[in-house]
């Protein structure tokens, strides 16, 4: 790898490392700015961001500090099965945006249901890597068992897909086709968890509404007039068509088929709506994001979450060394955008790369650890091909 790569990968471990309490918290980030302007920080564990970064911690060979966190999940997962927004770094609840809606029986929690979803999976990824049967049968009861059996209930028997929560971007309220792929994935993931402790009866149960829900998001979420994922159903059923970067976690967290017609259609349109092709280059969020946005004249600033998920899809498509390139470019681009330091924030201006709101976040450090150690394995096995 360059070396500006590795030393950005090293520089990313430690930055993450920093922000894991002896507990197993992982907190976003440390950074003390945001406090200027809403009063608050961005030092809460969110179980989706901190689930990420167990999965780099695990995939980089550090399994003690993704069992801290995994302990800490168990511990903090209500009993109803499902994470509140974010938490302190003790467990307490931490302060959150998100709404009570509905009333009666379209009464809405005010959660991120993938958030629920990525600790099981993160886990999984846990346990096939080092194969820690008596941690697992610890934490499997609560955990997992409440996790799977809340996902269950939280399912539209209607249309097959999730009931409405709160999205990736915390901003608004529906079905989304990246939530719904990654609750797809995290079920499937409960299933072999399942069969791993014997339980047969409830493996089979949890495959059945798996693949209900694959049906289901091809039927509803799938738009072949567009000849793409569409972003969203509302809960007064409006459909929200908006080219958004989290429809690439489909590909990268779901179970769809890589290299599907759908899935590449996709990509397709991902990369030629949000591509920041003045400038810097990278990857906006979605159409005309007007979040800190530093520019009209792009659709929105570029976020290193977003560009590097570009690079793990590329990382699985690749056929070829040569293909392989396109996700390296994606690395050196982040490497060459981070702060003299090595730290990543959540987004960069279009023209002058200066980091926007967070920095560093773990989060971008960690899908960067991701995306890295995915190309190594890639490139890897392309290698493998070549030589035979």
């Amino acid at each position: 790898m360059p070396r500006d790569i590795r030393r950005l990968f090293q520089t990313s471990l430690l930055v993450m490392r920093t922000h894991v309490d002896s507990r197993g918290g992982i907190i976003a980030s440390c950074d003390s700015d945001v406090l200027q302007f809403n009063r608050d920080t961005y030092a809460y564990v969110w179980p989706r961001d901190a689930a990420i970064c167990a999965m780099a911690f695990d995939a980089s060979g550090f399994q003690e500090v993704s069992r801290l966190f995994f302990e800490f999940c168990n511990k903090v997962i209500t009993d109803e099965g499902y994470f509140k927004h974010k938490y302190w770094s003790d467990g307490s609840t931490g302060s959150s945006w998100h709404p009570l809606l509905g009333e009666g029986s379209r009464f809405q929690l005010p959660i991120q249901l993938d958030e629920t979803a990525l600790v099981i999976i993160a886990l999984w990824n846990h346990y096939e890597k080092y194969r820690d049967l008596e941690f697992i049968s610890k934490v499997y009861p609560r955990l997992v068992l409440n996790a799977a059996k809340f996902m269950l209930k939280h399912k539209d028997q209607n249309t097959g897909l999730p009931k409405p929560t709160f999205d990736v971007w915390e901003e608004k309220s529906g079905t989304f086709t990246s939530t719904t792929a990654i609750v797809c994935l995290s079920l499937a993931r409960a299933a072999q968890f399942a069969q791993v402790f014997y339980d047969s009866e409830l493996q089979q149960y949890l495959n059945e509404n798996v693949d209900q829900m694959k049906t289901a998001i091809l039927t509803h979420l799938y738009d072949s007039k567009l000849k793409r994922f569409i972003k969203a159903i509302y809960p007064n059923n409006s459909r929200d068509t908006t080219v958004d970067s989290s429809l690439l976690t489909a590909n990268i967290y779901g179970i769809l088929d890589t290299r599907s017609k759908e899935m590449n259609e996709t990509v397709e349109a991902v990369t030629e709506h949000l591509s920041v092709n003045q400038g810097i280059g990278g990857l906006a969020r979605y159409e005309n994001d007007e979040y800190h946005r530093a520019s009209n004249n792009v659709t929105g600033n570029p976020w290193p979450i977003c560009t590097l998920w570009l690079a793990r899809w590329y990382n699985k498509i690749a056929q070829s060394l040569q293909e392989l390139t396109k996700s390296l470019e994606i690395l050196k681009w982040c490497a060459r955008t981070s702060l003299s330091s090595g730290l990543l924030a959540e987004q960069l201006h279009p023209f002058d790369g200066k980091p926007i709101s967070i920095s560093p976040l773990i989060w971008s450090h960690a899908e960067f650890v991701l995306a890295t150690k995915e190309y190594l394995d890639s490139y890897q096995q392309l290698s493998s091909k070549q030589i035979k």
